[in-house]
């Protein structure tokens, strides 16, 4: 069953397909041997290159490894660059903070009536 993606995911793939073939061929590297740099297919790193959706994610880590841009990918979602995550957690966040009140000591029990 073929899968249907939103446009603006399609687009993001097919811009980062773009810019990876852009990197590779910076680094005057041919498909083939960042292919075998990578361990990946050469359909592989075509399909990395064309954005395909399928590509597993793996694969084109190891890509952005060898291109020196994993770092980008590890920042991708991180909490400090998702504006959302940081609205969330401001609502979260206390309108007032009180001191904490120290532990009460355990009230003795008392003791058991004498049985007879």
């Amino acid at each position: 069953m073929k899968q249907h993606l939103p446009q603006p995911v399609v687009d993001a793939l097919g811009g980062l397909g773009a810019d990876i073939r852009r990197a590779r061929i910076l680094r005057r590297w041919t498909v083939a041997s960042l292919a075998q740099r990578a361990g990946i297919s050469l359909s592989t790193m075509k399909a990395i290159e064309a954005g395909a959706p399928g590509t597993g994610i793996g694969a084109v880590a190891r890509v952005l490894q060898l291109l020196g841009r994993l770092e980008g990918l590890a920042q991708l979602m991180a909490p400090g660059s998702d504006p959302a995550a940081r609205i969330f957690e401001d609502q979260r966040l206390p309108k007032r903070v009180h001191p904490r009140k120290p532990p009460q000591k355990p009230s003795p029990k008392p003791n058991p009536p004498d049985e007879l």
